[in-house]
């Protein structure tokens, strides 16, 4: 039984950094015009404060310096700003709706979020648009029920229709496509605090989400 009171080790880092990541060297290495000419501690010190700095600039994608500059071109964010300006108009509209329309928009927009990988799908398999239209609203709601990823998708979309009061962020996006993807396949997900409140109201998903590393220590220590 696992209690409060017990010695903890203390953490020992197994690696960091993008080599440690990448399990590659990916010879950032310094060339000295005269290395004998300086001393092998200055040079170590160099180098790891130079590194540090690179490692930092990669992994923020800008150098800090009298300026901010960015050091890799800009990321597109328009499907971002157009998915947190769609949450702007979808939270609290369940407040307009029955409880039948509500579930059938979230099944209607679930099912044009899919359908590219579902019409490449059912051409693989050979079904024909006839054969696959033929399952009705009823067979498509079933399809999609079976699939973890979308029943997650649906739930944050739903909570969001409840809520009049969340606040969509440009993060949003980026948030449901892997938390959402992650919740199905993993035994605990740490997550942003919004996040984790909406998923933690499903009985389903509440004891697999934190926004606590510490909820950690209870769990698995």
């Amino acid at each position: 039984m696992f209690s409060l009171n017990h010695e903890v080790r203390p953490v020992s880092y197994i690696g960091k950094g993008f080599e440690h990541t990448f399990g590659r060297s990916l010879n950032m290495r310094l060339e000295w015009p005269n290395p004998e000419k300086v001393p092998e501690d200055i040079k170590q010190k160099i180098e790891n404060d130079i590194f540090e700095v690179v490692e930092d600039a990669l992994l923020s994608g800008v150098i800090n310096g009298s300026s901010v500059e960015h050091l890799f071109p800009k990321l597109d964010l328009s499907a971002d700003i157009k998915f947190r300006d769609h949450l702007m108009t979808w939270k609290g509209c369940a407040s307009s709706a029955t409880e039948e329309e509500l579930s059938r928009q979230i099944y209607a927009i679930t099912y044009q979020d899919i359908f590219d990988s579902i019409f490449s799908k059912t051409v693989e398999l050979g079904i024909s648009t006839e054969q696959f239209v033929s399952i009705g609203e009823e067979g498509m709601n079933r399809l999609i029920d079976m699939m973890p990823t979308r029943k997650v998708d649906m739930w944050l979309r739903d909570r969001w229709a409840r809520n009049g009061g969340l606040i969509p962020k440009i993060s949003d996006l980026n948030d449901w496509c892997y938390v959402g993807s992650a919740i199905p396949y993993c035994d605990f997900v740490v997550t942003e605090s919004q996040m984790d409140d909406l998923l933690s109201r499903s009985a389903v998903y509440k004891s697999k989400v934190t926004s606590e590393l510490s909820d950690l220590i209870g769990k698995y220590a």
